[in-house]
């Protein structure tokens, strides 16, 4: 079976969107291994970038909190939108934001009171969570629409003539390189998940042209780190640049 094209099939999914959780259990259980690789390395990476503290948070948990929201918000999947691995991925990189910002905000008032309680307002979570979930695919479909210059020559990270997942060493430096949030989450999903660059975009909430963009900062600076350029030595004595006098 291929975690990419794998969907539960209708008999499955029925009673799961009626409130039966074995049923929602096994219609997930193809891809629990998915979800697990996946927040290992999403928890990886933010924490490389600083963006999570090492005792925050276990992939264990983000899966848990994932399935969490995934049960409740089952009748929102849409085959026709997106693939059943996506949609759950959707999910698990909300689930890690929306904790991320909730450790983010404690740490906030934490330093402003050390006795303040923190406050929870579910109200407002799922409201927000709802409008996200509830937001159409871009309509952007293919390279042809962006704008000039920012659609990808070769859509997938080929470094040194590759194709498919990243290398160890490439997964390193995506995890240590010096990017923006989104383009590092954009090769992580598109170049290291292999979703499509529209399930990217939907899933990170940008525009599709702002996700090819980001996409190809992040390839180009794991290029440059892989394979600097060679400057050639010039041949004879050196020169002054302006003049053309020896030095």
């Amino acid at each position: 079976m291929d975690p990419r094209t794998y969907a539960p099939s209708n008999v499955l999914w029925q009673p799961a969107l009626d409130g039966d959780s074995e049923a929602f259990e096994e219609a997930v259980a193809p891809l629990q291994e998915t979800l697990m690789a996946s927040a290992r390395r999403q928890v990886e990476v933010e924490r490389s970038a600083g963006n999570l503290r090492p005792d925050a948070l276990t992939p264990e948990e983000l899966v848990g909190e994932t399935l969490l929201r995934a049960f409740e918000r089952r009748a929102e999947f849409d085959r026709r939108r997106s693939s059943f691995r996506a949609w759950l991925l959707g999910i698990q990189h909300r689930a890690l934001a929306r904790l991320q910002a909730d450790e983010a905000g404690y740490d906030l008032r934490k330093a402003i009171s050390l006795d303040e309680e923190v406050p929870i307002n579910e109200e407002t979570d799922a409201v927000e969570e709802a409008l996200y979930e509830g937001e159409q695919p871009f309509e952007v479909t293919t390279y042809e629409n962006l704008i000039a210059g920012s659609a990808p020559d070769d859509i997938e990270i080929d470094l040194d003539g590759r194709s498919g997942q990243l290398t160890d060493e490439e997964r390193e430096l995506l995890a240590t390189a010096d990017l923006e949030p989104t383009a590092r989450r954009v090769a992580l999903f598109h170049g290291e998940f292999q979703l499509s660059m529209e399930e990217t975009s939907q899933i990170l909430n940008v525009a599709l042209n702002d996700a090819a963009e980001a996409y190809n900062q992040a390839r180009m600076t794991l290029r440059e780190r892989i394979q600097p350029r060679d400057i050639p030595e010039p041949d004879g004595p050196a020169v002054d640049s302006y003049t053309g006098e020896p030095l």
